[in-house]
């Protein structure tokens, strides 16, 4: 489930861009509310219409719903249904590279049209490696065991290394001016 719920986190590299800061908290909860009532609507919907059986051999239960329109002057339907879930997914691509190129410039000093380069080229290798069902789903496991420890247990270690910090530091001042 952490799989579909990570992404919020992308918000620590985007907050200091952001120019209303008072409206974050509610438009990204908004937003994280609106992305897990279309999961939910999109669950049960898929529970609703396959039976156990089913759902236990369907790789994509999603992409299978959209096989049931049948519309007669379209006969692949299934391109236009793709090519939305490439407008959802192309945005989270993007932020994610922008975000990984970011820290990489901000971190090594590296000319950041070269690291954008770098990181869609580690991509785009990245995506010709996995070629089975099973390959998928063993890199979302990875990616849902990751994005678990990046969205909620880094930021408490992040929260805890900056508090000693700055105990570390008041410690040194003092010791200074003494």
């Amino acid at each position: 489930m952490s799989f579909t719920i990570v992404g919020f986190e992308i918000l620590y590299m985007v907050y200091p861009f952001v120019s209303n800061k008072e409206k974050v908290g509610a438009f990204s909860q908004s937003g994280a509310l609106l992305t897990n009532l279309i999961y939910l609507f999109l669950m049960v919907l898929a529970i609703t219409f396959f039976s156990k059986n089913q759902l236990m051999k369907t790789t994509w239960a999603t992409l299978n719903l959209q096989q049931m329109v049948h519309l007669p002057f379209l006969e692949r339907f299934e391109f236009i249904i793709l090519s939305i879930w490439l407008i959802v997914i192309m945005p989270n691509v993007m932020l994610y590279t922008w975000s990984v190129s970011r820290g990489l410039k901000r971190m090594y000093q590296w000319q950041y049209r070269r690291t954008i380069f770098v990181v869609v080229l580690v991509i785009f290798a990245g995506v010709l490696v996995f070629l089975t069902r099973s390959q998928i789903n063993s890199l979302n496991n990875f990616a849902s065991q990751v994005g678990l420890y990046a969205a909620f247990i880094y930021p408490i270690l992040l929260y805890i290394g900056v508090v000693i910090k700055g105990a570390w530091r008041k410690h040194r001042e003092r010791g200074n001016t003494g």
